[in-house]
């Protein structure tokens, strides 16, 4: 058999490559040193319990023709990731929002911080602590002060093993603060957890032959 193309890792881009591939006609060999495809992005059966075995796949998108495309792979449910952190004894939603300051604050001063929030931010805006920590209004800059502390600083050392002054404000900033209710962890249009990749992604891709290669 003529082979027109070789893949090598079958990772998020060997896949979507191979499949690519395989549509337009070409006789595709992939070359994978694990036993599944699509690297990390893999979930297996464990008595009856889908598992993903590195990882959760949160998948979130606004661009309906991805996620047109990776309904082709496998079934889909919606799912909207939501987390809470334990500070000071109470579970506040993370991201920090106006939940997490009524539950760790008083009626009256959670009420004053989050008109002084409001006066300076859009509803439902995300912003970066450091644009808390950096206001020149006093009551936000103590309330981005008690974020980066309770929230931030020892979880980012003990997450990368470094000193949180170490760390890029990029990584940082990846984990905003939501000025209203929403608790959600993402706000994408489209939010979604794979309910089982179909397994006959390669024979359907057409590929003459799947290879462990250690």
């Amino acid at each position: 058999m003529t082979i027109d193309v070789i893949v090598i890792g079958a990772g998020f881009a060997g896949s979507v490559f191979a499949r690519e591939m395989a549509d337009f006609g070409k006789q595709v060999l992939i070359i994978e040193k694990r036993s599944q495809i699509a690297g990390n992005m893999y979930d297996e059966n464990m008595n009856g319990i889908l598992v993903h075995k590195y990882g959760p796949h949160i998948f979130h998108t606004n661009n309906t023709r991805v996620f047109t495309y990776l309904k082709r792979f496998s079934k889909w449910y919606k799912y909207e990731h939501k987390v809470l952190g334990k500070v000071d004894g109470n579970y506040i939603p993370i991201p920090f929002n106006f939940t997490s300051i009524d539950l760790l604050f008083d009626s009256t001063t959670a009420s004053e911080l989050k008109t002084a929030l409001i006066k300076y931010y859009d509803k439902d805006k995300r912003v970066s602590v450091y644009d808390l920590i950096n206001h020149p209004e006093k009551k936000i800059k103590e309330l981005g002060q008690f974020i980066y502390e309770k929230v931030f600083m020892h979880y980012t050392a003990k997450q990368w093993g470094i000193p949180i002054e170490k760390i890029d404000t990029s990584t940082i900033n990846r984990v905003p603060v939501v000025i209203g209710y929403d608790d959600r962890y993402f706000t994408d249009s489209i939010q979604m957890m794979p309910g089982g990749v179909h397994r006959s992604f390669l024979k359907t891709a057409k590929t003459p032959e799947h290879r462990n290669n250690t």
